[in-house]
């Protein structure tokens, strides 16, 4: 929404809380489908005048744009090998990737298994389902060094970077009996180690603490 999109923050943050509170509270019931919420309304609400209207783009624009402003990217895992994959507004010299529109970007990064089921997104009737990114890999922040190698070259060095938290979840504590072992306590413990972002942002902490002005991590320390 800033990035491609380029719409103020104060904007963004308006329609995405009317997103959301369209697109989660409306809860799929007796469905044999993955996934807790209607993909349906998800798409609906992107393509109606809550996000792309409003911003004065068609619902069919695509991701990738000539001379972007501010250059962006979202991740996403294909269900068959879980190996993760850029979708970008901008151009690189290798590994470009599917040039797909915006509402299938924000929905294959938003389509966490247990929230929505899988997209399709390919070219040329070669098509891939995508699952959101969330596990392993909620914070890129090692793909945006990556992306700065492929756009400005590795001879380039890092000016600043700055990482933005959602709220810090809290603690990730063991407790279980033998009995849990294989419950949805376990499971849930499970999928929240491998979505915690604390393990990648605290690497760039050592990584850069005797370069001072390189690396800010902002963030609150309980989310919303």
């Amino acid at each position: 929404m800033l990035g491609r999109l380029r719409m103020p923050i104060a904007s963004a943050l308006e329609k995405y809380i009317d997103f959301s509170k369209k697109v989660y509270s409306d809860i799929k019931i007796f469905s044999m489908e993955p996934g807790r919420f209607k993909t349906s309304t998800f798409v609906s609400a992107m393509e109606d005048i809550d996000i792309l209207q409003s911003a004065n783009f068609p619902e069919d624009v695509l991701l990738q744009e000539e001379n972007p402003v501010c250059k962006s990217f979202v991740t996403a895992l294909p269900s068959a090998h879980m190996t993760p994959r850029i979708f970008r507004s901008y151009e690189v010299r290798a590994n470009q990737g599917y040039n797909c529109t915006v509402v299938q970007a924000a929905h294959a990064t938003t389509a966490t298994p247990q929230f929505f089921e899988p997209v399709s997104i390919g070219s040329e009737g070669l098509n891939e389902k995508f699952i959101g990114a969330h596990l392993e890999y909620n914070n890129p922040i090692n793909f945006v060094l990556e992306e700065a190698d492929l756009v400005f070259g590795a001879s380039q060095q890092v000016a600043c970077i700055v990482s933005i938290g959602a709220g810090h979840s809290g603690h990730i504590s063991w407790k279980l009996t033998k009995l849990e072992l294989f419950s949805e306590n376990f499971t849930n413990i499970l999928l929240d180690i491998s979505a915690s972002s604390e393990a990648s942002v605290q690497s760039f902490v050592k990584q850069y603490k005797n370069l001072p002005g390189i690396f800010y991590r902002l963030n609150i320390e309980q989310g919303p």
